[in-house]
């Protein structure tokens, strides 16, 4: 009966965590998840000693790891573009997000950003597909990123990476020298120290995140 018991939990677990892989908008994410679930899935199986189960699960760990493997090492094609503010696909973009916007960046103007003469606004090109807007202000050498927003699809570091990081030469020759943003999540916070971003503390005692152009 114990042991019955023990099979039924990793049943209920492999379930679970196939069900959390279908509601990843992260193709990634759902993959790893899906991985996982496969594997918790044969596991149950080989239990059971339900070899259809086994056999296709099995399938499942194989056809994961073909496309992490492929997700991995494939060529991709990024680009940065900067937009004018009053670009009407900008616009088209941030009306259509504007709700997942609001929920990372809570304090950020949608009324008034056009108006700031300071505000360069980047759009991140992946495979000629808009992966990520980056709304930014200039401070004399300063790069102030406000809204770092990337497409589900696409929170994968890559795009991150490639705006802070392969970016920099575009960056440097505009005169910049350092990133500089703020924080709304552990998230957030986590995610900028993952890509070599720095905690700082100014001098009435709020957090800021930094990061050189070019170390």
């Amino acid at each position: 009966m114990l042991d019955l018991n023990w099979i039924e939990i990793v049943g209920y677990i492999s379930s679970t965590i196939v069900i959390l892989s279908l509601l990843m908008s992260s193709l990634i994410k759902f993959r790893w998840l899906n991985l996982l679930g496969a594997t918790t899935t044969l596991i149950y199986g080989i239990l059971l000693k339900a070899y259809p189960i086994v056999g296709v699960n099995i399938i499942i760990i194989f056809i994961d790891i073909y496309f992490l493997i492929r997700f991995y090492t494939a060529d991709e094609y990024f680009k940065l573009l900067k937009i004018n503010r009053d670009d009407i696909y900008l616009q088209y973009f941030l009306g259509y997000y504007k709700n997942q916007i609001i929920e990372y960046f809570p304090d950020f103007d949608f009324e008034n950003f056009e108006k700031d003469e300071d505000r360069v606004i980047f759009s991140v090109l992946r495979n000629l597909v808009t992966a990520g807007i980056f709304i930014c202000r200039k401070n004399s050498d300063e790069l102030i990123c406000d809204i770092e927003f990337v497409v589900a699809e696409y929170r994968d570091f890559k795009v991150g990476r490639y705006f802070y990081s392969y970016s920099r030469d575009f960056f440097e020759i505009l005169g910049y020298k350092e990133y500089k943003t703020l924080v709304h999540s552990e998230n957030r916070r986590l995610y900028l120290l993952k890509i070599g971003f720095e905690e700082r503390v100014d001098d009435s005692g709020n957090k800021f995140y930094t990061k050189k152009v070019v170390s």
